[in-house]
């Protein structure tokens, strides 16, 4: 028994390592980015926002520019 619950305990550690180093894979998100957009698209509202946003996430997919997400939000060059 004590093996069994150790199996599963290893695997949901591993996988949760899994879905972390995944998501820190990924810097490239509104949510990473957000500094970026707000610099970027300052006053826009609605769909021309939306628009803008994409664009910095799509800049920051292709390594244009860099996103670094923060617990502030902050920009870190």
């Amino acid at each position: 028994m004590h093996t069994i619950v150790a199996a599963v305990l290893g695997l949901f550690v591993l996988g949760a390592g899994v879905v972390s180093s995944v998501h820190a894979a990924n810097p490239c998100t509104r949510h990473a980015c957000r500094a970026q957009i707000d610099a970027a698209c300052g006053s826009l509202s609605g769909g021309a926002r939306a628009a803008c946003a994409k664009g910095v996430v799509g800049e920051c997919k292709l390594g244009t520019i860099t996103c670094v997400s923060s617990p502030s939000g902050a920009f870190l060059p």
